[in-house]
């Protein structure tokens, strides 16, 4: 990591899984769980695309609406370098993840799904 882990607030958390939520809308994903918590974030999408580039794009996306909203400085850092992707081949893989977003995380604030 290049910098210091960032720890985001209650109200950063929250603004951040709208982002998520728009980013995903904008992109025509199927955003069926994510949950931000202090220091890292859990999404489960459906996209037509490579795992590297939906992270790209959720991480660059919610990025500007966090810097927009004045939860970030222009050069202050969001989130750390890569992140971890893993693709759901099965049904029952996508719900046991949607389940461990929605119910295995603890502290649940911008906790958002649905059925898979």
């Amino acid at each position: 990591m290049k910098h210091a882990p960032v720890e985001l607030s209650r109200e950063t958390r929250v603004a951040a899984s709208a982002a998520i939520a728009a980013a995903a809308s904008k992109r025509g994903w199927r955003l069926h769980a994510h949950n931000v918590l202090a220091d890292h974030v859990h999404v489960v999408i459906t996209a037509a695309a490579e795992t590297t580039a939906v992270l790209h794009d959720l991480k660059a996306l919610t990025t500007g609406a966090l810097r927009r909203a004045k939860h970030f400085g222009k050069d202050e850092p969001v989130w750390s370098d890569g992140g971890s992707v893993e693709m759901l081949l099965t049904i029952e893989s996508a719900r046991r993840a949607v389940h461990y977003v929605l119910y295995g995380q603890g502290d649940e604030v911008g906790v958002e799904g649905e059925s898979v």
